[in-house]
């Protein structure tokens, strides 16, 4: 799925897709990404799945705070969703490769060591994402 814009116009769009590929495919382990919780929510009604929702890391975009409210996390685990916040692994080193190489390091990085880049790194238009 595609989407002409980036935002978060595209996000029920994007949820509704996801979980209709889920359904037709058998898939029961949904990632999603999730900034303030508000996606995750979207997923609340859905617990024949088993749904992680991936927040930014502590400090980011405020240093020493996370945009998930220690609330919305706790709403969040109350209805069956994992939370997941971690420090992207290789962030530092994609970062400095791509300020040196002009941004061909970030396909480098991941193709090289075979990590998933997150989806919302390349298009943050895409918000959720249905894994086996």
């Amino acid at each position: 799925m595609y989407f002409e814009s980036e935002g978060s116009g595209n996000t029920q769009s994007a949820v509704d897709f996801a979980l209709k590929t889920a359904d037709e495919r058998g898939i029961r382990n949904v990632v999603i990404a999730t900034s303030t919780g508000a996606t995750a929510r979207l997923f609340w009604h859905r617990t024949d799945l088993n749904i992680v929702a991936v927040t930014h890391v502590y400090g980011y975009p405020t240093p020493g705070e996370n945009e998930l409210s220690p609330e919305t996390r706790s709403d969040l685990v109350a209805r069956g969703i994992k939370v997941l916040t971690a420090a992207h692994a290789l962030s530092g080193v994609e970062r400095g490769l791509s300020k040196k190489f002009t941004g061909v390091a970030i396909s480098l990085v991941g193709e090289t060591f075979g990590v998933a880049m997150p989806a919302w790194r390349a298009n943050r238009a895409l918000v959720a994402l249905a894994i086996r």
